[in-house]
C-alpha cells in the first residue's frame, strides 16, 4: 500500500514554478530559432536587402538602396522629347551673364563650379536642375539621395560623385550635411572664385565666367511633400508642374552650358530644349 502523497510545502512549489518558468522560455527559444530556420530556407538564403547586387554609394559609405538607382537613373536620362516639350517651363530666375571675366578653365576645358550645402533647401531645389542639366554633356558617378543626417529626402546630393565629360568639367562641393556636420572645403581657387563675386551665399554656380547663378532656378513648390522617387518618376510627364520646373531650370542651364562648350554636342545644343532660352539672358 503506497503512501499518501506530501503536500507541497512553500520550497517545493516555489522550485517547480522555477522550473515551468525555465521550461517555457527554453520552448520559446526554440520555436524563435524554428521559425528563423524556415524563414531562412523559404528565402533561398539571400542577403538583406539593400546589400546584394547594389552599386556603393557617395564616396564608398555603403550600398545604394533601389529606389535611389531608380532616381539617379531617372535625372540623370530625362528624355530629350520632354525637355523639348517642357521648353522654357516655371522658371522664377535665370543665369546672369559676365562681361570681361577671364575664362574659368579646367586644363583644356571649360569648368562649371556648384557649390552647395545639404544644409541648405534651395540648394536641395537647384540640384535637381544642375543634375539634369549637366547629364547631357556627360557622366555623372556615385550621385545620391542619401544626405547624412537630411530630414529631407527629396534632396539630392553632389558628396562624394564624380562627373567626367569630354567637353567640360564640373566641379561640385558640398559644404556641409544638414546636421551641421562638415563635408568637404573649398579649395583656395574655388573660393577665389566665390569671393569674386562677393557672396557667400549658397546655391553658388559658376558656368566658365560666361554666366553666375546664385540661388535657385524655380519655386520647390511642386516638390512639396514628396518624395525623390516621386519628384524623380515625374519627370518623364512634360505636363507636370516638377517637370515644368525642373526641366525649364535644366533647358536653361543647358543654354548657358552650350556658349562654354560651341555649342557641343551638336544634337543637345541644337535641340528645341537648349534653343528655349536663346537670346534671353
Amino acid at each position: 500500500m503506497s503512501e499518501p502523497e506530501r503536500p507541497a510545502t512553500q520550497p517545493d512549489r516555489t522550485r517547480r514554478l522555477r522550473m515551468a518558468a525555465a521550461g517555457a522560455a527554453i520552448a520559446a527559444v526554440v520555436v524563435v530559432l524554428m521559425a528563423m530556420i524556415i524563414v531562412k530556407l523559404a528565402d533561398g538564403g539571400a542577403e538583406p536587402a539593400g546589400q546584394a547586387g547594389t552599386p556603393p554609394t557617395a564616396a564608398g559609405t555603403g550600398p545604394q538602396s533601389p529606389d535611389t538607382a531608380k532616381v539617379v537613373a531617372a535625372v540623370t536620362g530625362v528624355p530629350a522629347a520632354v525637355l523639348d516639350q517642357v521648353g522654357r517651363g516655371t522658371v522664377a530666375a535665370l543665369p546672369s551673364p559676365l562681361d570681361n571675366q577671364p575664362a574659368l578653365r579646367d586644363g583644356d576645358k571649360p569648368l562649371a563650379l556648384f557649390i552647395g550645402s545639404e544644409a541648405c533647401p534651395h540648394c536641395g531645389t537647384q540640384r535637381w536642375a544642375v543634375a539634369v542639366a549637366f547629364a547631357r554633356f556627360g557622366t555623372f558617378q556615385d550621385l545620391t539621395t542619401s544626405p547624412r543626417g537630411s530630414q529631407t529626402p527629396k534632396a539630392l546630393s553632389f558628396y562624394g560623385a564624380t562627373y567626367t565629360s569630354q567637353y567640360l568639367s564640373l566641379q561640385t562641393v558640398e559644404a556641409a550635411s544638414s546636421s551641421g556636420e562638415r563635408l568637404q572645403e573649398l579649395t583656395a581657387e574655388q573660393q577665389a572664385v566665390m569671393s569674386s563675386y562677393g557672396t557667400g551665399a549658397v546655391p553658388f554656380l559658376d558656368l566658365g565666367n560666361r554666366y553666375v547663378m546664385i540661388g535657385s532656378s524655380y519655386s520647390s513648390d511642386a516638390m512639396t511633400g514628396k518624395t525623390a522617387l516621386q519628384i524623380a518618376e515625374a519627370l518623364d510627364d512634360p505636363d507636370d508642374p516638377i517637370t515644368k520646373a525642373i526641366g525649364g531650370g535644366a533647358n536653361a542651364l543647358t543654354t548657358a552650358i552650350c556658349t562654354m562648350t560651341g555649342n557641343q554636342p551638336g544634337e543637345v545644343c541644337s535641340g528645341a530644349a537648349a534653343m528655349a532660352y536663346a537670346g534671353a539672358f
